[in-house]
């Protein structure tokens, strides 16, 4: 249609650019004018025909009340047509790299329909839009294309948005994952009540009566649940105290308003909900998890927690968490998050921002959107605001894996092993590595001197034998 409008000189009146003439009644040139201002609207009057015959007699709906004004008729079907919010742009997204080859079809048919499907992404693109808000919109296209079939339903809810930010894809995963588990908690519950009702054990228990396959997670010993875990029930006693003797303000560490489990849900699987994202905290004295296999150089340390309530908790250990900040959707240089303690009764992951600006150096800008965690006048890491007015770190979290190569062998961890998992290199080399600290999770049990004879490093040393000559 446009083509055609452009054929017979309406395109510009119909896009708005040739606006109405304006006649000034008192210019001598108003007989001129006239004429001009007549003429627009004869072509106003014919672009407004021709559109209204040229749409599907089932788009006419939209035009209702507008036949008489082209541009306006023009702007509803656009509107209708080209929707410029993020659904359409993901699914124009979506269709552009679906485009296969089709059998018989030339390549050069095959670039004009890549050309077309990136034309329908341009034009579904508001004026102001930037590489920036491309970026931001990639990364939550991924995040929304990475869900299997069954969340189809929750896809078409978000595709409605009129704005589309990690922030907001990451909280309605949040919400969504939290309906399904509570969904699927009564009909597990319902199985249970009948199992319960065909068996009776002889004794009741507090806790299972199967005994754990992993360690405690607090004492982190085998053989027993957390909540009969004898230090944990000491140290929960001990806290109980303080509390019951007003003592609670004598405790030096707090974790502000956290959420923390009861100890009939300590062990209880489907009770585990703990979050795996940071919320920036300025109650918290130190930076807190419940996540044990994030913790890098883990050591026990069991010292009392106060919560907003004054309820008292204890830590089991400490250690460091290595965490990979993402910035405007970009992956930046890995954190070492250091003495975070490992809460098992929580429910959240808290970095205490005050421990950052007192101790580490740090400081904090605030935006609408943001906390901007500078040191040294560079921002290292951000967090998002919610609107819920909550502040959760972006980015990620890296397991703990110090010692899996301490683990992989049964061999003796010596300066043999080291020189061939480094690729055979010098002996001194990996002293060095040693020596200096260089190598996170290095350890040499055993201080035998290296057995100076390596097959692989003389193999590697020799010189290829002269080939013999020929004579033809």
């Amino acid at each position: 249609m446009q083509a055609w409008l452009r054929a017979n000189q309406l395109w510009q009146l119909v896009s708005g650019q040739k606006k109405r003439p304006v006649v000034d009644e008192n210019s001598k040139s108003r007989e001129s004018q006239q004429d001009k201002q007549d003429a627009w609207d004869d072509k106003a009057e014919k672009a407004a025909g021709w559109i209204y015959l040229m749409v599907d007699p089932s788009q006419t709906v939209h035009l209702k009340g507008k036949e008489d004004d082209p541009v306006a008729m023009w702007e509803q079907l656009k509107s209708v047509h080209l929707q410029q919010r993020p659904g359409a742009r993901f699914n124009a997204y979506d269709d552009l790299f679906s485009i296969r080859k089709l059998e018989e079809e030339s390549l050069q048919s095959l670039a004009n329909r890549v050309d077309a499907a990136m034309q329908q992404i341009q034009n579904l693109r508001p004026k102001d839009f930037t590489l920036d808000k491309l970026d931001e919109e990639l990364l939550c296209m991924a995040m929304i294309r990475s869900l299997p079939e069954d969340y189809s339903h929750f896809v078409s809810t978000l595709m409605l948005s009129d704005k589309l930010d990690k922030a907001i894809i990451s909280q309605a995963f949040h919400t969504e994952e939290t309906q399904r588990v509570r969904r699927a908690a009564p009909q597990l519950s319902e199985v249970a009540n009948k199992a319960a009702t065909n068996y009776q054990p002889r004794k009741q228990h507090n806790y299972p009566s199967n005994r754990p396959s992993s360690p405690c997670h607090f004492c982190g010993k085998p053989g027993h649940w957390m909540k009969s875990c004898k230090l944990f029930l000491k140290k929960h006693g001990e806290g109980q105290a303080i509390t019951q003797a007003n003592a609670a303000s004598t405790v030096q560490e707090s974790a502000g308003k956290a959420s923390i489990y009861t100890l009939d849900q300590l062990d209880d699987p489907l009770s585990h909900q703990a979050n795996y994202d940071w919320n920036a905290d300025s109650g918290a004295t130190s930076h807190m998890t419940p996540h044990k296999h994030w913790i890098r150089n883990y050591k026990p340390l069991y010292i009392p927690i106060r919560l907003a309530n004054n309820t008292i908790i204890y830590s089991a250990g400490v250690g460091n968490i290595l965490f990979r900040p993402f910035i405007k959707g970009k992956e930046t240089q890995s954190l070492l998050f250091t003495r975070v303690l490992h809460v098992p009764q929580l429910q959240n992951n808290l970095l205490s921002v005050l421990f950052l600006t007192k101790h580490r150096g740090y400081n904090i800008h605030i935006d609408a959107d943001y906390l901007h965690f500078r040191q040294s006048s560079r921002v290292l890491f951000t967090a998002s605001i919610t609107s819920q007015n909550a502040a959760f770190l972006d980015g990620i979290t890296v397991p703990a894996c110090l010692d899996s190569a301490n683990l992989s062998s049964t061999l003796p961890l010596d300066l043999s092993l080291w020189h061939r998992r480094f690729g055979h290199s010098n002996h001194d080399y990996v002293k060095q590595l040693h020596a200096n600290d260089m190598v996170t999770g290095m350890t040499l049990s055993n201080k035998s001197k290296p057995d100076p004879i390596c097959e692989p490093c003389l193999a590697g040393k020799m010189h290829a034998n002269p080939f013999p000559h020929i004579i033809l």
